[in-house]
């Protein structure tokens, strides 16, 4: 089984110049849940959003699901993500040529054509792909400590050890707090509430996938900003 939480990340939204990163932090366990291995993928694209960035860590991550087939949790803090895949609103765009409900064309409709193609061929392969939407940034930890954890270990191991630590470390009414806020989304949106050893899981995973975005994302700005050097 998989567990793949995903987020986008970019710098300067909206604007020319707007570089966008999605980030996949994989978890893969065996038959009895037990814990094998961890990895991390990531992807970025110049002249982007930060809706993009979203859509590209979907797409890497599906892509990734298909060459696993394993059947797969995907924890994701984008309600128009969640949405669009488990109300399944890209199908119904595709049926109606690529617009929305109201006459309007998809937005970023490239890569929700390739999403719709990758998901599909794991449907058709068999895989069991469930989608759970949770609270984003529920605890903090530092930038530059995450960006030197995942130099030191391109695993994504460390990091994880590091923020279970930091979650294990907050008070039991902050938990409760995060439990009854992640809760009200996994009941609107999953149907049932999350048990404090999932959400913890869940949450730990989702800032790892953060800091996969947000490394990449600065790495790729760094890669632009010098070409306009060099082209200077």
């Amino acid at each position: 089984m998989l567990l793949i939480s995903i987020d986008g990340a970019c710098r300067r939204n909206g604007k020319p110049d707007c570089v966008s990163a999605g980030g996949v932090f994989i978890q893969q366990f065996d038959k009895d849940l037990h814990l094998q291995r961890t990895s991390i993928l990531s992807n970025y694209e110049m002249s982007s959003t930060n809706q993009r960035g979203e859509l590209l860590a979907l797409l890497t991550a599906l892509d990734y699901i298909w060459s696993a087939k394993q059947p797969t949790q995907i924890v994701t803090d984008s309600e128009y993500l969640f949405n669009a895949m488990t109300k399944e609103w890209y199908k119904s765009w595709q049926h109606k040529g690529w617009v929305t409900a109201v006459g309007e064309p998809v937005k970023n409709k490239d890569l929700w054509q390739e999403i719709a193609s990758a998901y599909c061929r794991c449907e058709d392969a068999g895989i069991d792909i469930v989608f759970y939407h949770i609270k984003s940034h529920c605890i903090p930890f530092g930038k530059v400590t995450a960006n030197t954890l995942l130099t030191k270990d391109t695993t994504g191991a460390r990091l994880m050890a590091e923020v279970l630590l930091k979650y294990d470390a907050v008070s039991s009414t902050t938990k409760k707090d995060l439990l009854e806020q992640a809760n009200v989304l996994s009941e609107r949106n999953n149907g049932f509430k999350l048990p404090p050893d999932k959400l913890r899981q869940f949450v730990v995973s989702n800032v790892i996938a953060d800091a996969i975005a947000t490394k990449c994302v600065e790495a790729a700005d760094a890669l632009m900003q010098q070409a306009v050097t060099n082209g200077s």
